[in-house]
């Protein structure tokens, strides 16, 4: 008779923890993950390779790391005098790790082909980084 009496209370125990377990799992709402945006690695950098802008068929290279993934980034051309003086030449978009190569044509403009140094200018819709080009 012993036997049976533990048998009874082992069901019943197990019988009421799948009762609580179950009580518990519909009484809280589901939780869902929220994917984050990914974010960029480090600070942004910008450098440029080429030495001028003043050769016509010709073109210099853009390199990028550190900028917000999968994002449009434009390039200008500034006046390093004036600050207002500034074009779009180009755009491209950053890779999945925040990082781009550029290669962008020489302009033809002589407004800008005239000046002894220009600024090239990278910018997304949050920054913006320039660096001088002789």
């Amino acid at each position: 008779m012993r036997l049976s009496v533990n048998a009874s209370v082992a069901a019943v125990f197990i019988a009421g923890s799948i009762l609580l377990m179950f009580a518990l799992a519909t009484s809280f709402p589901a939780v869902r993950a929220i994917a984050m945006p990914p974010q960029p690695i480090g600070p942004p950098a910008v450098s440029v390779i080429g030495s001028s802008i003043s050769s016509a068929g010709t073109s210099f290279d853009v390199y990028g790391s550190g900028w917000p993934p999968n994002q449009i980034v434009f390039v200008y051309l500034g006046n390093l005098d004036r600050l207002d003086d500034r074009q779009v030449i180009f755009s491209g978009e950053t890779d999945a790790q925040g990082s781009f190569v550029l290669r962008v044509p020489c302009t033809t403009d002589p407004h800008w082909s005239a000046m002894p140094a220009v600024a090239v200018i990278v910018q997304n819709r949050d920054q913006s980084i320039e660096v001088a080009l002789c």
